[in-house]
């Protein structure tokens, strides 16, 4: 009960959020004169000292004496996406790219620790969890249980180890995204607002390192005596199936290599679809926007509010975006169509989740898998 109370309580924040931002950036137009008054229509013309406002009474010249004070809405935004579809294509296929190089991570991980899986299966399973999370309550969670469920089938002789993957995973994902917002940060101008999340920005990639180190270092397990931790645990079977997947990739330190590389690639064509979605809705990404903002919000929209990270991401994006000088109506209309061209690559696995279902044919895959190992 206590857990269906916390799931119920969680897609009323993220429903909470997302109703919280598009209040605060409207669908309509907003334009402060120099007397301080708001005029709210559609935005037919502008100039560095009128707009030209499109309202229910006709159309209405505003002066205006500061650019900031000209608020574009959702409506407008999103409008101009539709109508510049080149960049808006040219980010997808990189975007589609971007996914291929996350589901390549996984299959590099799992070959890497013993686990023999062809590249079809890996590509199945991947788009099966990327549906999920997309769809079903969870968010990323949801969809790296459902793998786990899969993969565990697939080799039920070593199911600990597959479910170490999806783990491994995700934290190097996770590592390489704050690498690149901790890194660019060091660059960010003085006095520039997105300087305040240096110090939680290090703090979070401290913490990820300090896992990848105690995961892939055997030096670093026998200087923190965790061995003497694990005989204590229970379940040893479990455990011992846990400590020997890390053995595994400690040994291979050219599998690790392969997928932290494997994940700078994607992370770097994911950015750069940000920049043509960017341009797509009439605005140039800086470098701290793609560098810091984006990483960072990406990150935050990773929490299992509502499937496909909706509600955080667009709070996320609200929040980070326009310090770096991303109109707000843009930085939340960029975060919505990410994430609604991000539900459409998500879609195939919705097919071949109905097919597992109906035709169970991870049954076969996993015999192949075990004849072939």
């Amino acid at each position: 009960m206590k857990h269906r109370y916390q799931r119920v309580a969680a897609r009323l924040i993220g429903v909470a959020l997302i109703a919280l931002v598009v209040w605060l950036v409207g669908w309509g137009d907003r334009v402060t004169d120099t007397d301080g008054v708001e005029h709210r229509g559609r935005i037919v013309e502008r100039s560095e000292t009128s707009v030209t406002l499109e309202t229910e009474e006709g159309r209405t010249v505003v002066a205006i004496e500061d650019a900031r004070k000209v608020r574009e809405g959702l409506g407008t935004v999103l409008g101009r996406f539709v109508r510049t579809p080149g960049p808006a294509l040219l980010g997808f296929f990189l975007h589609a790219l971007a996914l291929l190089c996350t589901f390549a991570r996984w299959g590099i991980l799992l070959n890497g620790a013993d686990l023999k899986t062809p590249w079809t299966q890996v590509l199945r399973l991947s788009l099966i969890g990327q549906f999920t999370a997309s769809f079903l309550p969870g968010g990323n969670t949801g969809g790296d249980l459902v793998r786990a469920l899969y993969v565990a089938r697939t080799h039920s002789n070593r199911k600990t180890r597959s479910v170490v993957t999806i783990f491994a995973d995700r934290i190097i994902g996770l590592a390489v995204l704050s690498a690149i917002a901790t890194v660019s940060l060091f660059f960010a101008p003085a006095g520039s607002r997105i300087r305040e999340a240096r110090g939680t920005l290090l703090v979070i990639f401290a913490i990820l390192m300090l896992i990848i180190v105690v995961l892939f270092s055997n030096r670093a397990r026998r200087w923190l005596h965790l061995q003497r931790l694990f005989a204590l645990l229970p379940f040893q079977h479990i455990v011992d199936e846990i400590h020997l997947a890390i053995d595994i990739y400690a040994a291979r330190r050219s599998t690790l290599v392969a997928a932290v590389a494997t994940t700078v690639l994607g992370h770097a064509l994911n950015l750069a679809a940000f920049y043509c979605y960017g341009n797509a809705l009439g605005v140039t990404l800086t470098p701290m926007a793609l560098g810091v903002a984006i990483p960072v919000s990406m990150m935050i929209a990773s929490i299992p509010l509502l499937p496909g990270g909706w509600g955080a991401g667009e709070f996320a994006f609200y929040f980070f975006l326009p310090p770096t000088g991303v109109p707000a109506g843009v930085a939340v209309a960029l975060s919505i169509t990410q994430r609604i061209l991000h539900t459409m690559l998500s879609l195939p696995g919705g097919f071949l989740l109905s097919r597992t279902v109906h035709e169970d044919p991870l049954v076969s895959a996993a015999a192949d898998v075990g004849h072939t190992s």
